[in-house]
């Protein structure tokens, strides 16, 4: 977990729907014909988390969802998608990070200072219990080769972990 000066925004408390798109949204148009969203919808998955762990998809066609660095990308991509409807995937993936990150700055920061911790918290997140060995094993690989990356020994590790 990083601790550096932006700790207030990267540990600052949000609300996580759990399940945030458009099929748990009522939606109407203001009067310059833009979308407004009225309400939301379907909150048992809701919970309350560090904004560094919280996750920003929005689920439309696809999930658009940041990389680890923030950038824009998209996931849960139907087969018969064309390279045209991978073009406009993106696009509203751009357009959806763009608004977001514009009305909360510092939210882009917490994503990008957390993205290993991120990528354990989602990872253990979503592990339904089926083949602890291989998962965990992939896991720890991932692990090792970001060790390598940051230059961090593991024996090293070892101690910081034990102290």
């Amino acid at each position: 977990m990083p601790a550096d000066s932006d700790q207030p925004s990267l540990y600052r408390l949000v609300l996580e729907h759990g399940d945030f798109g458009i099929h748990n949204m009522s939606i109407t148009m203001d009067a310059n014909g833009q979308p407004l969203v009225t309400s939301l919808y379907d909150w048992e998955t809701g919970c309350i988390v560090p904004a560094i762990l919280s996750d920003p998809l929005m689920a439309v066609w696809v999930d658009l969802v940041t990389d680890e660095n923030a950038a824009p990308s998209f996931i849960r991509v139907p087969g018969d998608a064309t390279p045209d409807d991978r073009a406009q995937y993106m696009t509203w993936a751009r357009q959806y990070f763009m608004a977001l990150f514009n009305q909360a700055p510092n939210y882009e920061r917490a994503i990008q200072a957390g993205k290993d911790a991120r990528h354990l918290w989602f990872a253990l997140r979503e592990w339904r219990g089926d083949d602890p060995e291989g998962y965990f094993g992939d896991l720890g690989a991932w692990a090792e080769r970001r060790m390598k990356e940051l230059g961090v020994d593991s024996a090293m590790s070892q101690i910081v972990y034990y102290n």
